[in-house]
Parts: structure tokens; C-alpha cells; sequence
């Protein structure tokens, strides 16, 4: 299951797919006002599928 890996150490699962916005929200409810998208790999994504460090 992927996961998003937040500065303080803490990690957040969701599933692969999920958009940038269900993650967002699950991180918190100023995170989810902010994100609209991700760049993964130097891509932009809308939704994720594999493991992301959250910066």
C-alpha cells in the first residue's frame, strides 16, 4: 500500500489511485485547501500510486 511521508516522520497509507486531494484531506484540512495536484518524479499527478514524500 502506498504512503505519503510527511516532514514531521509520520506516515499517512492510502490506496493506489487515490487522488492528490483524498491525500491532501487525509493530512489535514489546511493540506487539502493548498494541494490541487503532486509532482512525483518530476510529473505532475492528480492522483497517486506509489509512495511520496511530502515536502
Amino acid at each position: 500500500m502506498p504512503k505519503a511521508i510527511l516532514p514531521d516522520g509520520k506516515e499517512i497509507y492510502y490506496n493506489s489511485g487515490d487522488s492528490v486531494a483524498a491525500v491532501a484531506k487525509s493530512i489535514g484540512p489546511k493540506t487539502a485547501k493548498a494541494a490541487v495536484a503532486a509532482e512525483v518524479n518530476g510529473g505532475l499527478r492528480l492522483s497517486l500510486s506509489q509512495t511520496v514524500l511530502v515536502l
